[in-house]
């Protein structure tokens, strides 16, 4: 039986969040029939415990994938998705109780479209200072998606991140996420499941942006750690050449106008480090594959870095201390008194 919307989701051992996530998806108001198919992606904490317990209040569909990885759980869920509408979030968001309805009247008004997205707005834990939460990077760090535009057709180059995004079953027909993508950037491995298929359809399908159909997305505190920050700026590099093969040297504008002196320089070394491990990442990712490094490595030789080891992600710093060769010469010196004092 065809339903009108299908959301889906995948978890892995974060009963806690995932319970907060689902208590907000209670709130739900539409009347339209939906289900919600929760991917447990090989669990050992109380996350079955979590669904049994709220599976009375919402349209639930279990499911369970052996196989760590976010892209082949999704996978799974498809397979079962039974809606017009397929829409895609995570387990750590806080919809706003409209969303569903907004989603569902937009695909229902933009019959020329086929892809619909909302906001995602950073929900950041007390005391997040506003350096860091109005970085340029606050989309690949934290799903950030917020633009200035009315609802409509969503101009290129923008695409939505996975909390927040919705496709049509026939725009999807056998389309899946690639399982190589998607396992967890804090073991190094690519992330943008959600970025790749997202290019494919941009290829032929128009996108649609829905400001009214708005999801929080929780941020946590070690989130906002610089080490986990500059590890996913580098695993974002590698991704992103991964994916588009293609180098980019994008340099975002850092404003530090409204910022107090000694934020100014907080916020400078971050942004500087983002860059560092970003343009690093993709370094990293070419020379593996034999492809020129020359264009990005000039790039790295214009940021203000000295070779502080401070401001390298953990996968940056192990494999520039065996590849020194990729230093700039001006930080080569400070890297490698570093090395001696560590």
């Amino acid at each position: 039986m065809c339903l009108p919307l299908s959301v889906l989701l995948s978890t892995r051992n974060r009963a806690d969040i995932l319970r907060r996530t689902l208590v907000c998806l209670c709130r739900q108001e539409i009347s339209s029939k939906w289900e919600l198919i929760v991917v447990d992606n090989d669990s050992h904490d109380d996350t079955p415990m979590v669904l049994s317990d709220i599976a009375e209040r919402l349209p639930l569909v279990r499911l369970c994938e052996p196989q760590p990885g976010k892209s082949g759980s999704l996978n799974r869920a498809l397979s079962h998705a039974r809606g017009k509408l397929i829409v895609f979030t995570d387990d750590d968001v806080r919809p706003d109780p409209n969303w569903l309805i907004e989603l569902e009247r937009a695909f229902l008004e933009h019959n020329d479209a086929r892809v619909f997205c909302g906001p995602i707005i950073p929900l950041f834990p007390e005391n997040t200072p506003k350096w860091l939460s109005d970085t340029p990077f606050a989309g690949p760090a934290f799903a950030q998606f917020n633009p200035s535009l009315p609802e409509g057709y969503l101009p290129q180059p923008l695409l939505p991140f996975g909390p927040n995004f919705a496709v049509t079953a026939d725009a999807l027909g056998a389309m899946r996420f690639r399982p190589d993508l998607g396992a967890g950037f804090e073991q190094n491995i690519f992330m943008g499941e959600d970025t790749e298929l997202l290019m494919r359809l941009r290829s032929s399908e128009r996108f649609v942006f829905v400001p009214t159909a708005s999801v929080g997305h929780y941020i946590r505190p070690e989130q906002l750690a610089l080490p986990w920050l500059f590890e996913r700026a580098f695993v974002h590099g590698r991704s992103m050449i991964h994916i588009g093969k293609k180098p980019t040297s994008f340099m975002p504008e850092l404003r530090t106008d409204e910022f107090e002196a000694s934020r100014r320089v907080e916020a400078q070394r971050f942004h500087v480090g983002a860059l560092l491990n970003y343009f690093y990442g993709q370094i990293y990712q070419l020379s593996r594959t034999g492809q020129a490094t020359d264009m990005l490595e000039r790039t790295v030789t214009s940021l203000p870095w000295f070779g502080d080891r401070e401001m390298l992600s953990r996968s940056a710093l192990e494999w520039l201390s065996t590849n020194r060769s990729h230093l700039p010469r001006k930080a080569r010196a400070g890297f490698c008194a570093d090395a001696r004092s560590s």
